[in-house]
């Protein structure tokens, strides 16, 4: 089933679409019945929740330039594989939370809402353009199928738990813009086999590399001054190296014990950026 719009309407509106509470079953939000829709040109905005739990829809075709997208507008939108972002420039939160994307391309100048595309179990690539956009918190989280992402080249900081749980997420590259690896960042990324922080990193959150048991060495520059004193590599196993340089050996000193909270894995000062 298809539906086509209007080409007189200019926004989609909030829970416009969304799917309705249908009991008895297991799977109560069905949403509705449509397998596609088309987006008219004319149409900039799709407000929160509008295709929420429509949990048949496959196809979204936007003819025009949509430009915002509102909280959870497809969140649970188990049928949807893919989805054309290149005109998007700002999203709410969870616009994607628990669909079925497996591939997304992204704008390196947009705005992303916190938990994006949260546990989007299907999902295996992210590439954004060029840029410095302002990513959200726990934008990936939970993407147990993600393997390789590509940040935009400007981007100043990984937020919070940015990656985490990624449990199959082999390959990500951190921009020499990078200043800040936020708390929890790539917890529980057990794949990820390397991760190369550049020179202009000075903070990392705490648990940023919880349980990171992939990655046979990390060297933490030498402009790191900010550095949580609880489990940033909690879970790291004996095979493992973390290498400290010369000025890094200071915060190791005061906070060492703290900073290897769970942590068995080898210390060295003879290495850093």
């Amino acid at each position: 089933t298809d539906i086509v719009l209007p080409d007189s309407i200019t926004e989609i509106g909030a829970s416009a679409f969304t799917g309705k509470y249908i009991a008895p079953s297991t799977k109560p939000y069905m949403g509705a019945a449509f397998t596609s829709i088309t987006i008219p040109a004319s149409v900039t905005i799709i407000s929160a929740n509008a295709f929420q739990y429509c949990r048949n829809l496959e196809t979204v075709i936007f003819k025009g330039a949509v430009t915002d997208i509102g909280a959870s507008a497809f969140a649970e939108c188990v049928s949807l594989k893919n989805i054309d972002l290149s005109s998007v420039t700002n999203y709410g939160a969870s616009v994607f939370n628990g669909s079925g994307l497996e591939s997304v391309t992204l704008r390196g100048d947009a705005a992303y809402g916190k938990t994006l595309f949260q546990n989007c179990a299907d999902l295996k690539t992210v590439t954004f353009t060029d840029g410095s956009a302002a990513l959200g918190d726990s934008m990936f989280s939970g993407c147990t199928s993600l393997t390789k992402v590509t940040l935009p080249n400007k981007i100043t900081t990984i937020p919070s738990s940015l990656f985490a749980s990624c449990s199959a997420l082999t390959e990500v590259n951190l921009p020499e813009t990078i200043t800040t690896i936020g708390g929890s960042a790539f917890s529980g990324c057990s794949s990820l086999k390397s991760v190369d922080l550049g020179d202009n990193v000075t903070t990392i959150g705490a648990y940023a590399f919880q349980n990171c048991t992939s990655i046979q060495s990390i060297n933490i520059p030498m402009n790191v001054y900010d550095i949580a004193t609880n489990g940033i590599f909690s879970g790291w196993t004996a095979e493992q190296t973390i290498n400290f340089g010369y000025e890094g050996y200071q915060a190791f000193r005061l906070y060492g014990e703290k900073l290897l909270s769970g942590c068995a894995a080898k210390v060295d000062f003879g290495v850093a950026k």
